[in-house]
């Protein structure tokens, strides 16, 4: 079966646990697959469409469809870039009307959670009165898909969920509504699909086959615009990176004589010259000095293709971050040590502040580690009812040398196929049934 070996139960003698509802999946190899619904982009099409009747006027962020086709207004004007939505929404309206005086069909519109392109649902969630739970679990089944419907596909391998992600109801009141977005770097197939907001733990495969663990950032990623410009921040002081953070205002200052854009995923969704700009939770605002030496065409690529790319230098072809990390070089890691995996310091307001620590210790709920052994063997430990840090010893005695926390709390799960290994069941939204938790990635063990 792919080199897998799957033990349920499983617990070392020697380690005393209060729960035995505990599976330990050894490999050889991971891979990242996305578990997106591609029904999810028409579903919100038309609920926007729907939505928009209904008030006679838009009251979220429409855009036409992706490419060629986005009007100069949206790309154009500065009002955007400064993320005010009451702006938005009467640019939005000048828009559609002027595509029913030319005839056009407004099914063309559609709402900003396709292809990265993310919008304010802040009057959305109370259209036919629904609850923001409601409306929440709405998102992610017109978003994403879960693991046991993506396991269909792969049978005799193994599905988890491995990135954290975002599910928090009231990040739909945000600027840029980052529900079922990764929240950290993933890799598939050499190709960036998230980068590295925040510098975390991440789990790396390289071509060869190589298993490591490693701290990840922006430092890391180099941006390329479609006309092949390089931008890497880590090296220079005329560009910058702002990501979203508590601990300071979450906007960014451009100053005099920059450009500064909003980039999600590969999408740029806004920019400016002057003013601020939103920091989106799942994305960055990129600034750069008009002094960078960098021409018109490159700048040009940015505003009008709308698109860009992240790499990666090396030879990394499959990678997610975690975290925190919980054993190294076979040692469980002390707390205040593992969460610098997570973060700096509460001081330090690049990176997320040092609030990890008791969920790490204490909490007891479904979670998973992953990490590899002294000849760099893959192993998942998922199990119920357990304190990351009974995770860490288990795993240490089982014979992991190195590992990090991949997922906690209701997304925590394991399939062969669609048959379940590991399930955990969710109600959020609803009062009387449950469900399988959507999830933005599914992890393939072999």
């Amino acid at each position: 079966m792919n080199g897998i070996n799957i033990q349920k139960s499983y617990l070392p003698d020697s380690v005393s646990h209060s729960h035995r509802d505990l599976i330990k999946i050894s490999a050889k190899s991971f891979s990242i697959i996305d578990t997106k619904n591609e029904d999810g982009a028409v579903l919100m099409k038309d609920f926007g469409h729907a939505y928009a009747a209904f008030h006679g006027n838009v009251e979220c962020m429409l855009l036409p469809e992706l490419g060629s086709e986005i009007p100069s207004m949206f790309r154009n004007d500065r009002r955007i870039g400064n993320a005010n939505m009451l702006e938005f929404r009467t640019l939005a309206k000048r828009y559609l009307a002027a595509h029913a005086a030319n005839g056009s069909d407004s099914g063309q519109v559609r709402a900003l959670f396709d292809n990265g392109f993310i919008h304010s649902s802040r009057h959305l969630r109370d259209y036919a009165g629904w609850r923001d739970s409601t409306f929440e679990r709405r998102l992610f089944f017109d978003r994403l898909g879960t693991i046991r419907r993506t396991g269909i596909d792969y049978h005799n391998q193994v599905l988890t969920v491995g990135p954290f992600f975002s599910m928090d109801p009231d990040e739909v009141n945000s600027d840029f509504c980052a529900i079922g977005d990764v929240y950290g770097l993933c890799v598939r197939a050499g190709k960036v699909y998230a980068p590295a907001l925040l510098p975390r733990n991440t789990l790396v495969q390289s071509v060869s086959g190589a298993i490591s663990i490693r701290k990840m950032s922006m430092d890391d990623m180099v941006l390329e615009t479609e006309s092949g410009k390089r931008l890497s921040p880590g090296s220079r002081a005329d560009i910058r990176f702002h990501i979203r953070h508590p601990k300071a205002q979450p906007y960014a200052e451009l100053g005099e004589d920059c450009y500064g854009f909003v980039i999600i995923r590969d999408k740029v969704i806004a920019w400016a010259t002057e003013g601020q700009l939103a920091i989106p939770a799942s994305g960055c605002v990129v600034v750069i000095r008009k002094t960078a030496g960098f021409n018109a065409e490159a700048i040009d690529s940015l505003i009008d293709t709308g698109s860009v790319k992240w790499t990666l230098d090396g030879d990394i072809q499959e990678a997610f971050q975690g975290g925190p990390r919980l054993v190294s070089d076979g040692t469980v890691v002390p707390s205040g040590e593992g969460m610098d995996s997570f973060c700096r310091s509460d001081e330090d307001t690049r990176c997320v502040p040092a609030t990890f620590h008791k969920f790490v210790e204490s909490e007891e709920r479904a979670k998973s580690i992953v990490g590899f052994d002294h000849v760099g063997n893959l192993h998942y430990l998922i199990g119920a009812s357990c304190s990351a840090r009974e995770l860490s010893e288990i795993a240490l005695e089982s014979g992991m040398t190195d590992a990090i926390l991949a997922d906690s709390g209701g997304s925590a799960c394991a399939f062969i196929g669609n048959g379940a290994l590991f399930q955990n069941r969710d109600q959020r939204g609803t009062d009387f049934a449950y469900w399988d938790r959507p999830t933005p990635i599914a992890i393939v063990l072999r």
